[in-house]
């Protein structure tokens, strides 16, 4: 059941990809110039969007964690970032060796591992 339709305002580049978290209270957007919005979806009318910098080419995957609080983010260079959503940062970036396909919360996990360069 749907309660009604909001419009996001903001995004400049046209968007590819889109990912809820999964208490729905979010809405997260990456498009075409390697911009990623966090979007509040209960205060969206407000203009309640954090804009997230770090990718220089289009954004072609992105995985939220269960807990929605990290944000894996990967572009067409094959630039990975691994946000921190709470602080609006980014914790860490690589060069990715394959594709996102999911994360869950052992999967964030690893990949801070991974990114900082330890194994396990």
């Amino acid at each position: 059941m749907f309660q009604s339709e909001i419009l996001l305002e903001g995004q400049k580049g046209i968007p590819r990809l889109v990912a809820f978290t999964s208490d729905g209270r979010h809405l997260v957007s990456g498009d075409e110039r390697g911009e990623i919005r966090l979007w509040d979806l209960p205060a969206a009318g407000l203009g309640n969007v954090i804009l997230l910098r770090g990718h220089r080419a289009r954004i072609d995957q992105i995985a939220i964690n269960s807990g929605g609080r990290r944000l894996l983010t990967g572009d067409a260079n094959g630039e990975t970032r691994l946000w921190d959503l709470a602080a609006e940062k980014i914790e860490n970036k690589r060069r990715r060796p394959s594709r996102i396909r999911s994360m869950d919360r052992e999967h964030c996990v690893h990949a801070r591992r991974t990114m900082a360069g330890r194994q396990g």
